[in-house]
């Protein structure tokens, strides 16, 4: 029988919560991640009075450095404490629009469309406030155009109607195109930076795109409690939260 190091046990997990994104509550989320969520939420209460703005963004540096997790964790926690309706935007739906739709009227007509938009929304099971707008699998993901800041503001203008947080995927800043716009049509951003993957210089270059949009704060992944103090010090400095 194969052995799993520790590390390969949690990309194995993290694989597995990925497949199960819109489907698990917040009683399934890791509390690895939710407790360092919560004090980001806390701190964000103690500032404006609210957990989180109208609008946030959930934005990664790379692609694959965890956005969709932390995004979804932070919108359960949200939907669970607070007793908010919260909607998480999936980041596949705007390049699920396809690179034919983009910047015409039929990709407006997608979002005005009550039946369209209603046919992508999944509701968490056992979490009736927490929904999940998302593409179905195996649609066109096309994104090599980038998309409309029109599109992402009448989105979130339809959302607002019935959430009273919208939270947006945005990953890969400087991999995908998309992810500067929809930042900076929002009211603020998390930035999520996967240890090890991420340079000090990219995390600079992606919080350089969307400089316009409030960082809300930062969430380090695959953080290793077991690494010098110096370093753990290091990274709360820079006003991370490790998760």
């Amino acid at each position: 029988m194969r052995t799993l190091t520790p590390r390969r046990r949690i990309r194995r997990r993290e694989g597995a919560l990925r497949r199960r994104l819109g489907q698990i509550g917040f009683d399934a989320t890791p509390r690895a991640l939710t407790e360092p969520l919560r004090t980001l939420v806390a701190r964000q209460e103690l500032h404006t009075g609210e957990p989180l703005p109208r609008t946030t963004v959930v934005a990664s540096v790379l692609p694959g450095d965890d956005a969709e997790i932390v995004a979804h964790a932070l919108a359960a926690l949200v939907a669970h404490d607070y007793e908010r309706r919260v909607c998480r935007v999936d980041g596949s739906w705007f390049a699920s629009l396809g690179h034919e739709f983009r910047g015409s009227d039929v990709s407006a007509d997608l979002v005005d469309d009550d039946q369209e938009l209603s046919g992508a929304l999944w509701t968490t099971p056992g979490q009736p406030l927490l929904a999940t707008l998302r593409s179905e699998p195996g649609e066109p993901n096309e994104p090599s155009e980038r998309c409309r800041a029109a599109d992402v503001r009448r989105l979130v203008a339809r959302l607002g109607n019935e959430f009273d947080h919208i939270i947006l995927e945005a990953p890969g800043l400087l991999a995908n195109r998309d992810g500067e716009t929809i930042v900076n049509e929002s009211d603020g951003y998390v930035l999520v930076v996967r240890r090890g993957t991420s340079t000090e210089g990219q995390v600079q270059s992606a919080a350089a795109l969307a400089a316009s949009t409030v960082c809300l704060g930062a969430v380090l992944t695959d953080y290793d409690r077991a690494r010098p103090r110096g370093f753990n010090r290091r990274v709360r400095a820079r006003g991370a939260v490790p998760a």
